[in-house]
């Protein structure tokens, strides 16, 4: 048994019988900016022989063999690229690794996956595999921190997709497969369903089960505009919800067109259409009345929709993050407003147009902050000193970072002095001859905070007369 293998070089080739890898597991810190040839880690097999983590600040693709999870808990992290020639076996694998990737060409892996950051992409068999993403969205192409599933030719027991992850599946080598789909919406971001550009199938996705959208933002590439089923759905109901701002029969695209429908086959399937005939095409806009705003207050978002044949009709659906808000029918000058608050955190506000028959759909966002100006828990404090005495000044916050400092000469509000190079939360002074009041301004994504004004007063030496 190796207990753990460490890889300090780029390009390394390393090969031999199949081996037993114990908790000390695999450590690269192969970086991938020093050499442009994949490394390769092959020996016959791998088979685990205790839970561990992968780990290293290694960004070079590392191909591996055949590996065996053997009923054990794989993690990998740290921008770690491993790339398998097959997975089999049973346990968990953990993908927490922002901006990496964890691949393989075929598998038997009956195991669950939790992809909570960075690329998984895998063909063959996989268990149950639940992918949650994190603050902002977007597929590994828009995004490479997010949490993505890639799909390829796989047959997986069950997908849901949490939070802003994102699926993406691939044509090549076939058709995928999966016992259900459900993407689960949640405030903040919307989750990623992505068509990768050079779909060929007539099928995307076999779906066996439940099937539910979730209000997922459908992403499809633009060679994709040819009559293709995007979800095969084989179980006994219809498919649940809808992609965000893509209801039954509406049509999308940009200035190549195509229908959706959640009804097509045999009325169970997702499929897309494109559109022959003539479609006026629009652009939405969306505006904040507020941002940032603190949590709880009433925000109001207006929608602007337009086109270049005249102000269209409908409505437009407000959503936040993956979550229906409301609905609001457009004006006869094509705006739509809603009014909202939201919790504390961050949260993409999406304005979608319908669209009808003959008129396209459109979208635009705003990134709303819902968060309370920053505070001071520690003002400075005004002192006393003599002449040619220095002194430091101290705040202290509980606001969340990233924020920053900038400290003023004057009365607490005067920015018309500011102290070049004091950006911090402690500022010394040169030595002072004369009384001087400063103070410090707090700034962050949720505004600004300023503190009370400390004097330093300068107490001069009183000469005694002589007699």
């Amino acid at each position: 048994m190796f207990h753990s293998i460490t890889v300090n070089g780029p390009g390394y080739r390393i090969g031999g019988n199949g081996i037993v890898l114990g908790a000390g597991g695999l450590i690269l810190h192969n970086f991938f900016l020093v050499s442009l040839i994949h490394a390769d880690l092959k020996f016959s097999s791998i088979t685990l022989g205790e839970s561990q983590t992968w780990s290293g600040p290694g960004g070079e693709f590392t191909h591996l063999g055949s590996m065996n999870i053997n009923g054990k808990t794989l993690t990998i992290t740290n921008f770690v690229r491993p790339e398998f020639d097959s997975i089999s076996g049973t346990g968990a694998i953990i993908e927490n690794n922002p901006n990496g990737l964890f691949s393989s060409a075929s598998s038997t892996y009956l195991g669950t996956v939790t992809v909570d950051s960075g690329l998984f992409q895998i063909s063959g068999t996989a268990g149950e595999v639940q992918v949650t993403g994190h603050g902002f969205g977007g597929d590994d192409q828009t995004n490479g921190t997010n949490a993505t599933l890639g799909l390829a030719g796989a047959n997986i027991a069950s997908v849901r997709v949490y939070g802003s992850g994102a699926l993406t599946l691939h044509s090549y080598p076939g058709t995928s497969y999966a016992g259900s789909l459900v993407f689960a919406p949640a405030a903040g971001d919307p989750a990623w369903f992505v068509i990768a550009d050079g779909q060929t199938l007539p099928v995307a996705c076999n779906v066996a089960g439940n099937v539910a959208l979730g209000n997922a933002l459908l992403v499809v590439g633009p060679s994709q505009f040819s009559a293709f089923t995007l979800i095969h759905s084989q179980g006994a109901g219809p498919v649940g919800g809808t992609f965000l701002g893509l209801p039954e029969g509406a049509i999308f695209g940009n200035g190549m067109w195509a229908r959706i429908s959640y009804a097509g086959g045999a009325g169970n399937d997702v499929t897309v259409t494109p559109v022959s005939t003539a479609v006026t095409g629009t652009t939405a806009t969306i505006t904040s009345s507020a941002n940032p705003s603190p949590p709880g207050q009433i925000v109001t978002f207006t929608a602007a929709v337009t086109s270049a044949s005249g102000t269209p009709a409908g409505e437009v659906r407000f959503y936040d993050g993956g979550l229906p808000l409301g609905s609001s029918a457009l004006s006869a000058s094509g705006r739509a407003a809603l009014a909202t608050s939201f919790a504390a955190g961050s949260h993409q506000v999406t304005a979608a147009y319908l669209g009808s028959d003959t008129v396209a759909t459109s979208r635009a966002n705003v990134r709303q902050a819902a968060c309370d100006p920053p505070i001071l828990t520690q003002q400075p404090a005004s002192q006393t000193i003599a002449s040619g005495q220095r002194v430091t000044l101290t705040v202290q916050t509980s606001a969340t970072p990233p924020f920053s400092f900038q400290w003023y000469q004057g009365l607490s509000g005067d920015t018309s002095t500011p102290i070049f190079g004091a950006i911090s939360q402690t500022f010394t002074p040169p030595a002072l001859t004369r009384s001087t009041s400063f103070w410090v301004r707090l700034t962050s994504a949720c505004g600004n905070g300023q503190s009370a004004t400390a004097t330093i007063t300068v107490q001069t030496r009183r000469r005694t007369a002589s007699h």
